[in-house]
């Protein structure tokens, strides 16, 4: 990954916290933060921010949580988690 690539991360990895210390506390923001997760190698915290968009999602907005689940699953090589997130999505 570039340095370039890895400071867009980070900022946005930063601008995401200082959003929830101010109190913004929705499903597309968890679910920007699992995808800012991923791809700065916190996979601990990935999921985690996932389960959490999920919890607040809306039907508005669940399928979205469902696809980058699906993505992150897909590039980590978990199938079965893969084909989980196809079922969900496609309801």
């Amino acid at each position: 990954m570039s340095s370039r690539c890895s400071c867009k991360i980070n900022l946005s990895l930063y601008s995401s916290r200082r959003l929830l210390q101010m109190g913004v506390y929705n499903a597309e923001l968890f679910n920007n933060l699992g995808l800012c997760c991923f791809y700065a190698q916190q996979y601990d915290m990935t999921l985690t921010c996932f389960e959490r968009a999920l919890s607040l999602a809306d039907e508005n907005i669940v399928s979205e949580i469902w696809f980058n689940i699906g993505h992150v699953a897909m590039v980590g090589c978990r199938v079965s988690l893969f084909v989980l997130c196809i079922i969900y999505y496609n309801n």
